[in-house]
């Protein structure tokens, strides 16, 4: 609670002293701030008779009460992958056994070299970075230098709460991973997220992904035609938080803070409860994750801006020719990208000219001068 100085008076002497105000005089319009790691200072603001932990209040949707912003404009960002090893067709058949009906099957467990290739453009277009973090089951890439400190390996069952762990077992759903990044030791409390499909395709200041208050940054329309994503009343009111929409254009990274996290999680705890404990992939819809709620509770609080679209470039199954897609790229470098592995699964020579292009691809790519 903030500490005012407050003049009090008597009929015998005249005091100056510190006292605690009252929450309910506080000014609603000034910002919250960040000053920490995970730590809102703003927290007693009163919503409807409601600590902000709490969740708004009846008064509070569709109002900008909250705000993401930090201290000082030199804060430090780190980035965030998850990845797990391409497993052996005995390991694969005991995730089967585990989860009869995986999503994608084995087109998400197998390994096309992208998060190499994300980590050497990472390296090369956001030097500023300060720490990258990959979250695995335990593996490490053999490609990666571990003994640099710049990059650390983190344990997924490191990062989980330990009354939960035993419960949430077995893990084969990146989602419910998700959902524990935030407790991360040593992580920075302004993050970048990255699947280990996406890439940041040329060099980016940090404005691109925060802004200078530190307020997270989503590149996409969420306005216009989306409209059950725009700011209205009883958003607060909803038993499950929505999800920003499916589409190109938030397929991608996620800017990210600690306190914006742990205020998602604060409303909307049975939402994240069901995240951490679905462990196969395909259970949940893909936009159900933490970031695409995240994205959507940071919208209506306010905790994160919405600028114009930036250039976004997605290798999918949409994609007809995935040479031209190739060419594009190489062309006009995007600014961030993804590189869905929707190629062959029947046909073992075909998706061998596909995984060959792919590699020629992202070997011209990385070698590209910077734009």
């Amino acid at each position: 609670m903030a500490k005012m100085i407050l003049r009090c008076s008597s009929m015998l002497t005249l005091l100056v002293f510190l006292c605690l105000l009252s929450v309910n005089s506080l000014d609603a319009e000034s910002s919250m701030e960040v000053t920490g790691r995970g730590k809102l200072v703003r927290a007693e603001i009163n919503w409807n008779g409601k600590p902000i932990e709490q969740g708004p209040g009846d008064k509070a949707c569709g109002t900008h009460i909250l705000s993401g912003t930090t201290t000082t404009k030199d804060f430090p960002v780190d980035v965030v992958y998850t990845w797990v090893e391409q497993p052996s067709e005995r390991k694969f058949n005991e995730i089967k056994k585990d989860c009869p009906e995986l999503k994608g099957g084995w087109q998400r467990l197998r390994d096309l070299n992208t998060l190499q290739f994300s980590f050497n453009l990472l390296e090369k277009n956001l030097p500023w970075v300060r720490k990258v973090f990959i979250v695995t089951p335990g593996e490490v890439p053999q490609w990666l230098n571990t003994s640099n400190p710049k990059v650390e390996m983190i344990k997924q069952e490191n990062i989980w709460l330990q009354q939960r762990l035993h419960q949430d077992q077995p893990i084969h759903n990146s989602q419910s991973v998700e959902a524990h990044l935030h407790r991360i030791p040593g992580l920075s409390t302004h993050f970048i997220y990255l699947n280990d499909d996406m890439f940041v395709g040329r060099p980016l200041d940090r404005s691109f992904f925060f802004t200078d208050a530190g307020e997270p940054i989503i590149h996409a329309d969420l306005v216009g035609n989306v409209v059950h994503h725009t700011r209205g009343l009883g958003w607060c009111h909803h038993k499950t938080p929505g999800a920003l929409p499916l589409m190109e254009s938030t397929h991608t990274y996620s800017a990210l803070t600690i306190p914006l996290i742990e205020h998602a999680q604060a409303q909307w705890p049975l939402m994240f409860d069901k995240i951490s404990a679905t462990h196969c992939r395909g259970v949940l819809p893909a936009n159900n994750g933490p970031t695409w709620v995240y994205g959507w509770h940071g919208f209506h609080t306010g905790l994160i801006k919405v600028q114009k679209k930036a250039n976004v470039s997605f290798l999918s199954r949409l994609t007809k020719n995935k040479d031209a897609w190739y060419r594009k790229q190489l062309r006009n470098p995007p600014d961030v990208g993804c590189i869905n592995d929707d190629f062959n699964t029947t046909d073992e020579t075909e998706f061998a000219k596909e995984r060959n292009a792919l590699s020629a691809f992202m070997i011209e790519f990385s070698k590209a001068k910077a734009y």
